[in-house]
């Protein structure tokens, strides 16, 4: 017998397509180990990121938290680089030296030292599709025949390059001395994003999660018409696959998004996560978009879920829910994710506060 404590994809899918479910979703994109391992009652094998959790834990994680989503990390580099050898490195050791802390970057100032420094981009998808493809299916056979619902994470265009190809300052400067080599690599990883979505949407997924850091708290990390003329008509191409099926698209940023939210509203996108407390204000994106976007998010992981007592964390939840879950698409979600440094007490009284305070029906 479901009830609205249990995990069910279709509340989650209602919220996102503008109806109203029987209570407000709750979600976390991530959840780190510790507090895995309290809901557990024991270490989980893997993790949220690379190596993947075992599905069937990650089933067991959501069902106490009447989460109604698994997802799979398919973020992908479309330039991994050599290692001191001169061969390959596969994603499963990137993972084990926390490569995602960005340590292969490179000072590449042509498409000279990309070729010297970095291994061809269709090699790098082969490694990426072969490490995690067995992975993936077996979440699918995980959730099959249950309410519990798939999705899957991709979509880093912009964030790669600067992050993990050029380096921050790197990309930053090349804007300015050579914006066609940019427009290059920021091609080769719309196309590299683009074959993962292909990919995935062969599979029953039943959303897509396009997470790609572009923004600062203080608005958009490069002047808007040039961050619009070099990311939308690229970002259009990497979920176009998604559209086309009716697989329906989640939009992840950090930092200050106003200046985006219409366009994203434009290209498709069903919800916006994770709407920071630091440099946005939910209620008033409510106010303005809230009948045209999902809102996921904002509850703060560097303040009361971090710091605050069990009644701040409850009082600041039903805070949110009390503004945000009239007329639908609001899911309850911390800021980012919940990370080592929230107790995992105070995660689960903003799940419970979400339970009972969240009920529509």
């Amino acid at each position: 017998m479901m009830t609205y404590k249990n995990s069910d994809k279709n509340r989650f899918l209602s919220v996102i397509k503008g109806k109203i479910p029987d209570r407000v979703p709750n979600f976390e994109i991530f959840i780190e180990r510790n507090v895995t391992s309290y809901i557990l009652g024991r270490k989980s094998k893997g993790t949220f990121e690379l190596p993947p959790i075992d599905p069937f834990d990650y089933i067991k994680i959501v069902k106490k938290i009447g989460q109604d989503f698994i997802g799979i990390n398919f973020y992908g580099y479309p330039y991994l680089p050599y290692n001191e050898t001169g061969n390959s490195v596969s994603l499963s050791k990137l993972s084990k030296e926390k490569a995602a802390t960005g340590p292969f970057i490179k000072n590449c100032k042509n498409e000279a030292d990309i070729k010297k420094m970095y291994i061809e981009p269709d090699k790098a998808f082969d490694l990426h599709i072969d490490y995690l493809k067995p992975h993936l299916e077996n979440y699918i056979r995980a959730v099959k025949d249950s309410p519990i619902g798939l999705f899957a994470i991709t979509g880093m265009i912009f964030q790669a390059i600067y992050q993990f190809t050029l380096g921050f300052e790197n990309f930053m400067l090349l804007l300015y001395d050579d914006l066609p080599f940019v427009e290059y690599l920021l091609d080769v990883s719309a196309d590299y994003n683009r074959r993962i979505v292909e990919f995935l949407c062969d599979y029953p997924i039943d959303m897509l999660y396009i997470g790609d850091d572009v923004a600062f708290r203080n608005g958009l990390m490069i002047r808007p018409d040039l961050f619009l003329k070099l990311w939308v008509p690229r970002m259009k191409k990497v979920i176009e696959p998604a559209k086309q099926k009716g697989i329906p698209i989640i939009f992840h940023s950090d930092g200050t998004l106003y200046e985006l939210i219409p366009t994203l509203i434009d290209m498709g996108f069903k919800c916006l996560n994770p709407i920071e407390p630091y440099g946005m204000d939910i209620y008033k994106v409510k106010e303005k978009w809230g009948n045209k976007i999902a809102l996921m998010g904002n509850i703060d992981i560097a303040g009361v879920l971090a710091f605050g007592t069990l009644k701040d964390v409850k009082d600041d939840t039903k805070k949110h829910l009390e503004k945000l879950m009239y007329g639908g698409r609001y899911i309850a979600a911390s800021s980012h994710s919940i990370t080592s440094a929230i107790p995992p007490e105070n995660f689960l009284t903003m799940i419970e506060t979400v339970h009972n305070y969240g009920r529509y029906l």
